[in-house]
């Protein structure tokens, strides 16, 4: 019989100091109990924690990481202090899912996925001698950007952190639209300015993104979940997200979403991700990859109570997500 392990799901203060656990996190924390192990939720900025005394940690529903990203790499490094593995992704992978500039890197490095990224420019915070509003008018008139309004995000973003968009033709009435390049000028630098969030990125706005996002959640390699969230611009509620069989998932998107997955397990191992989000947006012909999640991605669990038209089970893809962290856990 397997040692039971001592296992932290470690999540922001608001899911763990009052009394309001994610639902997700909750049924996780359950579920591990019940198969033997010692399992608590805790919050990842509580210094009353010594991250050592657990065999395992999981990363999981920590969305105000962008806003303390330095203090959160810190973290990292106080959780395998004793040189002990017991992350849950890899210290290796949540650093590389936490810059979008590095991940963007690896990507463009795999000819399969190459037709499948929006164009970006990345400017970093120690790199922006020269950014101006003469860089962001440049851009209209690069390839992929041309014809296109402008996205502009952090590097260290999550859930549409700071991230709006600029351009002639945009919809003025979005709370998100920057109304002029003086603006767009003014918030770049704003980003540019607060070192941990460690740069920007600008994208041409797919139009595509206003027929629904596609989010696919891996499970050790393994498509656990695919859920539509509601078209928009930063329009996007839970309530409104749905689950979508597996089985009857357009081929194009399964397709490009694998290849991302088959490009992570190859660079990491399989017994290294544990869990993962691939996001996926169809523009007419074409299907881009939007986002890897590989840090703190909300599974979407809950969606499965939404509507009845699909075949997944809440306490199902519980159990599996327990089991795919027992895997791990196992391997250190």
């Amino acid at each position: 019989m397997l040692t039971p392990l001592k296992i932290a799901i470690a999540t922001q203060s608001c899911y763990a100091h009052q009394n309001k656990p994610w639902r997700d996190d909750e049924a996780l924390c359950a579920y591990l109990r019940k198969q033997g192990h010692d399992a608590t939720i805790i919050d990842w900025q509580d210094s009353a924690h010594n991250p050592t005394q657990y065999d395992a940690i999981f990363v999981s529903t920590t969305w105000n990481i962008p806003a303390h990203s330095n203090d959160f790499i810190s973290w990292l490094d106080m959780c395998e202090a004793d040189k002990k593995k017991r992350l849950i992704n890899t210290k290796q992978i949540l650093t590389f899912g936490l810059k979008k500039d590095i991940y963007y890197a690896f990507l463009n490095t795999q000819e399969s996925l190459k037709p499948h990224l929006i164009p970006t420019r990345f400017v970093t915070s120690e790199n922006k001698t020269g950014f101006d509003k003469k860089f962001i008018h440049s851009l209209s008139e690069e390839d992929g950007f041309a014809g296109h309004n402008l996205v502009i995000k952090p590097i260290i973003s999550a859930d549409g952190y700071q991230t709006y968009f600029f351009g002639n033709d945009a919809q003025n009435d979005s709370p998100y639209f920057i109304p002029s390049i003086d603006e767009a000028e003014k918030i770049c630098h704003d980003i540019l300015d607060h070192a941990h969030l460690r740069g920007l990125m600008v994208q041409p706005y797919i139009k595509g993104i206003e027929n629904g996002e596609y989010s696919l959640t891996y499970l050790r390699g393994k498509l656990a979940l695919c859920i539509k969230k509601n078209g928009g611009f930063r329009n996007d509620k839970s309530i409104n997200r749905i689950a979508i069989d597996t089985a009857r998932l357009q081929q194009n998107i399964r397709d490009v979403a694998n290849k991302a997955s088959k490009a992570l397990i190859d660079k990491f191992g399989i017994d290294h991700l544990t869990r993962y989000r691939i996001d996926i947006i169809r523009d007419g012909d074409t299907t881009y990859i939007s986002e890897l999640e590989l840090v703190e991605p909300n599974c979407n669990f809950g969606v499965t109570f939404n509507n009845s038209d699909h075949n997944y089970s809440f306490d199902t893809l519980v159990a599996q997500l327990g089991d795919a962290i027992l895997q791990t856990a196992y391997t250190f």
